[in-house]
């Protein structure tokens, strides 16, 4: 069978995974695109031998994402394992048979992130002034929790594009989290009064990379030159089997008008840090320091 999707709703696809990407992070991206594939699956009508080739389109196009959602594809693949020779003649059979397998895979994206919660309180000790740049859902889910069972801190919230930055300051705002939001270009200023960094990723990758939300890297460097630990948050579902250079970070170029002066400039998805900037993987089996991580995986 051809080709299904076009290549504009393909791309339109991988826009919106972006998109829920800069505001709910990779691990909230993931729950949300399971929830949403098992409502297409439940509305889609179809005789039943074109059920399998429309899922199978799908999939590809999830694992194809630009850049790749890890954690998704991890949990998608072992979707394919276990519905290898389970499409049948018996559409409504086959759909419940779906819908089973991924609301499996939604409950252990939720326990991960529960567990996750659990190892990122173990990083936050009373009065720490903590930078936080991702939109990530475990750092978040973190910050309200220790500010909940009452451990004293403040969060340096960097001000990014607002669609990537106004998630954290909802949160920080309606928890009454005690917070302060500055201009990312403006962490210079502050890097003295912060001793920790906690950093969301999408994916850590086999040559001991992490792809980030765009501008860590920078924010990496300077937390590394003033000694300050950066703690990257990443379950295990982030750990990806491909190289940095293979994630296909999305690039594109916009047309700007400031005053008189129009030109085009190029913007990246995300961005590339060295493990070696990093000081602590925080995992849903613990905080491990990279240097005892990296002797595990063989850096």
């Amino acid at each position: 069978m051809g080709v299904i999707m076009k290549n504009e709703d393909r791309q339109n696809l991988y826009k919106l995974f972006r998109d829920h990407g800069d505001v709910l992070g990779a691990h909230g991206t993931a729950l949300v695109s399971l929830e949403a594939f098992i409502r297409s699956i439940q509305d889609l009508k179809c005789p039943a031998d074109k059920l399998e080739p429309l899922v199978t389109e799908l999939i590809q196009s999830i694992k194809n994402a630009e850049p790749q959602i890890t954690p998704l594809v991890h949990l998608i693949e072992d979707f394919e394992t276990e519905m290898a020779g389970q499409f049948s003649d018996d559409l409504k059979a086959t759909k419940a048979k779906i819908t089973a397998i991924l609301n499996a895979k939604i409950d252990r994206l939720k326990d991960i992130g529960e567990q996750m919660t659990v190892s990122g309180l173990k990083c936050i000790d009373r009065y720490d002034v903590i930078i936080v740049y991702s939109t990530s859902a475990s750092i978040r889910d973190t910050l309200v929790k220790a500010n909940k069972i009452g451990k004293p801190f403040e969060v340096l919230i960097l001000k990014q594009d607002f669609t990537k930055t106004r998630k954290l300051i909802w949160t920080a705002s309606g928890e009454k989290i005690d917070h302060e939001v500055i201009p990312e270009y403006n962490l210079s200023n502050f890097i003295t009064k912060a001793n920790k960094f906690f950093l969301g990723s999408i994916s850590i990758t086999p040559d001991y990379k992490a792809v980030c939300p765009l501008g860590s890297a920078e924010v990496v460097s300077l937390c590394h030159l003033n000694k300050i630990p950066v703690y990257l948050f990443a379950n295990s579902l982030k750990f990806s089997h491909k190289a940095s250079r293979d994630h296909r970070i999305h690039e594109k170029k916009e047309s700007r008008l400031d005053g008189q002066t129009s030109y085009s400039m190029t913007i990246h998805s995300h961005c590339i840090v060295d493990l070696n900037h990093v000081d602590f993987i925080v995992r849903e089996d613990g905080v491990i320091p990279r240097d005892v991580f990296c002797k595990k995986a063989g850096c």
